[in-house]
């Protein structure tokens, strides 16, 4: 019985201490699978090419913007989305990463590097003109011509340049932590591109340039552009601005000079500003009483008309000189005598017409004969007065009118005879000396 009890007892206490043994492994083993668990592997982003993009992840971790590296658990899978930048565009994933998806899943067995590539979208320059005047938009480097090509699109790789104090960036030399080249030209460019053009504004001849709008400002002829997205730049040339100035000369009683084109009506205003280039054309208009004679300066000839081209300032004159008018003398009657002007001119004797200008006054002296009376004047003058004034305001024609002198005769009869003596017998002595 005592056998048995020990035995009993023997067996007990090996049970109870396979137990123990037991429940220490499975404890052991629990807290080895809890370390375990808790075990991290680091991921890392590195971003290459010259755009921009922000990488996120799920689980949170990774905002790379800011946070590039982030300890997520051992074996656990993270999402990685990268989201481009305005002007870039994301090209593909690199290390851990295989495609061109913008999202990529790392399993994280081990601590892993990924690349995101991003590259620059083509950025275009718009070039326009504005404005009355002309002239041309270059740049440098090449691609405005406006002229003809006012728009253009340069190229991440001739836009591309860097900023050094911008976050280090890994592989720069292109390859992926898994030894893989990129494969686009533009993927070895990093940094934040702050690409410029410089725009050169060239007035043409008889045009000025005003200054810049849209992404340039100011008056210089030169102005840089930064083309970190598509950028609209305008040139204003406006027509440069000439003076015209009229003068009236001569001695006529004057005249105006107007144009065609609003601007002259000298007259009062003898001077107007016109661009550059335009046509202007004169009209010359004598007053009355004047002729015009013609144009000197940038006028010539005699025509009332005259245009002038306003490529620089230009002067013109207009000559208006005073109409002729002729004044005639004659003499009626049978009596002798003669007419004599003041001013000179007429000396009738001789000179019986004279030419005046216009709306001179001339005085007509008659002077008769010593045998002969004058009798009056007719046609422009009128009167018995021996002198007469006649305004030349149109041509004229005067007479004077002269008579032989009449004397009284007295006759005696002498001697011892007697007769008489007719008028007629007298006349007939007389003649007969």
């Amino acid at each position: 019985m005592k056998s048995i009890t020990k035995n009993i007892f023997v067996l007990v206490a090996l049970l109870l201490a396979t137990l123990f043994t037991t429940g220490l492994a499975q404890a052991d083993d629990k807290t080895h699978a809890a370390k375990k668990n808790d075990k991290t592997s680091a991921l890392k982003i590195t971003k290459a090419g010259a755009g921009e993009a922000t990488i996120t992840s799920f689980p949170d971790g990774i905002n790379c913007g800011e946070t590039c590296r982030a300890e997520f658990k051992t074996q656990s899978r993270v999402t990685l989305t990268a989201t481009a930048a305005s002007g870039s565009i994301f090209k593909r994933w690199g290390g851990a990463c295989k495609d061109t998806a913008t999202t990529c899943t790392v399993t994280l067995k081990e601590a892993q590097n990924v690349t995101a590539i991003t590259e620059l979208l083509p950025i275009t320059l718009n070039v326009s003109k504005t404005g009355s005047g002309t002239g041309t938009v270059t740049s440098v480097p090449a691609g405005i011509d406006c002229g003809i090509t006012c728009s253009t699109i340069y190229s991440p790789k001739l836009a591309a340049q860097y900023d050094d104090s911008r976050k280090t960036r890994e592989h720069e030399d292109g390859d992926d932590d898994d030894g893989h080249k990129h494969d686009d030209e533009h993927e070895h460019d990093h940094g934040k591109p702050a690409a410029s053009v410089t725009l050169t504004a060239a007035p043409a001849t008889g045009s000025t340039f005003q200054g810049w709008t849209g992404a340039c400002t100011g008056t210089a002829a030169t102005c840089t552009v930064t083309l970190d997205q598509t950028k609209s730049v305008s040139a204003n040339f406006a027509l440069m601005q000439m003076t015209l100035s009229v003068a009236k000369t001569g001695t006529g009683t004057g005249g105006t000079i107007t144009s065609l084109q609003t601007g002259i009506d000298c007259g009062a205003t003898c001077s107007g500003i016109y661009d550059w280039g335009t046509p202007v054309t004169l009209v010359a208009t004598p007053a009355t009483g004047s002729v015009f004679k013609g144009w000197t300066g940038a006028c010539t000839g005699t025509a009332a008309t005259c245009t002038v081209t306003m490529d620089q300032n230009q002067n013109v004159s207009a000559d208006f000189a005073p109409m002729q008018m002729t004044l005639t003398t004659a003499k009626t009657g049978s009596g002798t005598g003669t007419i004599a002007s003041s001013p000179a001119g007429i000396d009738c004797g001789a000179a019986c017409t004279g030419i005046y200008d216009w709306s001179t006054p001339v005085t007509l002296t008659a002077t008769p004969a010593t045998d002969s009376t004058f009798q009056g004047w007719t046609g422009a003058c009128t009167g018995t007065a021996t002198t007469c004034t006649v305004t030349l305001d149109q041509t004229q024609n005067v007479s004077a009118d002269f008579a032989p002198a009449f004397k009284t005769l007295s006759l005696t009869k002498a001697g011892s005879g007697t007769g008489t003596l007719t008028r007629e017998a007298l006349i007939k002595s007389l003649s007969m000396g």
